[in-house]
């Protein structure tokens, strides 16, 4: 709703289903395929995904010229897949290997809610003075937004394998590693001219 009678309101759900076989992380490079292990368990759910999200944005008109606005969003969680490193190989040491399909795991749903109140003075001359306040993350969730996926390393010797090969587990597999920015308060001034 655009804004008329002293409020508005967007609204906006999106559902994705985004299915490959190549992984990128923020630097674009894929290294899935730069050997054979990289076929293994390919093909499924790509990460840095959520299936659903839905946002709410409105804002109304409060007495005294106060404005409060505020913006909601809801995300079901993204997804991930445990790997094995395979070390002491010959060719691409330390690749490596999905132990399940691609994005079996999924972290949890979240939501956070940010809110604003805002009033102008003016000054004269041209001069306004804007103060808010700004709350982030109000309802303060703590869900994870990364997990150690590392599910161990597995010590290839070629020499004598599997009697000297070694599996070795990480003690963090699974491990919360980052979460949603806590509850923040801010408070703000803008002077226009």
């Amino acid at each position: 709703k655009r804004y008329a009678d002293g409020w508005s309101l967007d609204a906006s759900l999106v559902w994705s289903d985004l299915q490959g076989n190549a992984s990128w992380d923020l630097a674009g490079y894929v290294d899935d395929f730069q050997d054979a292990n990289g076929f293994v368990n390919a093909d499924g759910t790509l990460p840095y995904n959520s299936e659903w999200v839905l946002k709410l944005a409105a804002s109304v008109d409060l007495p005294w010229d106060i404005m409060a606005s505020g913006f909601y969003q809801y995300r079901t969680g993204e997804y991930w897949t445990p790997y094995v490193r395979m070390r002491d190989l010959w060719f691409n040491d330390r690749t490596s290997v999905y132990m399940t399909k691609r994005g079996t795991q999924q972290l949890d749903d979240r939501s956070f809610l940010d809110l604003r109140l805002e009033k102008s003075f003016g000054l004269g001359g041209g001069l306004e003075l804007t103060v808010m306040i700004d709350a982030f993350n109000v309802l303060d969730e703590d869900k994870a937004t990364s997990v150690e996926t590392r599910w161990g390393d597995y010590f290839y010797y070629v020499g004598d394998h599997p009697a000297e090969s070694e599996w070795v587990e990480n003690l963090n597999f699974g491990e919360e590693l980052t979460f949603q920015s806590p509850r923040e308060i801010r408070l703000g001034a803008k002077l226009s001219f």
